[in-house]
């Protein structure tokens, strides 16, 4: 067939997915930045999760199923006690998705309380 695919062992899995779950986003909202519209959605997250890539990435085929039309930007916002260590990729031989991480560590709160936010 022309794969590229040599192994040592095969083990066949089970590809039935049983588990249904809710899996809600912290916020997802139409914008527009200097007249291009985007899907913007945030995750804020107080701990250091490894596996934060693989849920970003099922938010973001969640949403691109709900708005196709329109580019997504994503962010995670950590606001955890401890220093942050989660990724913000998942890296695969045909996989190479990425999502931005604020750390608010490193935010000057006082320009970040001065901000002028009118939504």
């Amino acid at each position: 067939m022309g794969l590229d695919i040599k192994f040592d062992n095969l083990e066949l899995l089970s590809n039935e997915n049983h588990g249904v779950e809710e899996l809600r986003a912290d916020l997802v909202a139409k914008a527009q930045q200097k007249g291009e519209p985007f899907i913007g959605h945030i995750e804020i997250q107080n701990n250091s999760d490894s596996l934060m890539p693989l849920r970003m990435l099922r938010y973001y085929t969640d949403i691109t199923f709900a708005h196709s039309d329109s580019p997504i930007r994503q962010y995670g916002i950590y606001i955890g006690k401890a220093a942050l260590s989660m990724p913000s990729k998942k890296l695969d031989c045909n996989l190479n998705y990425r999502y931005h991480i604020i750390n608010m560590h490193t935010i000057d709160y006082q320009k970040f309380l001065q901000q002028d936010c009118r939504c």
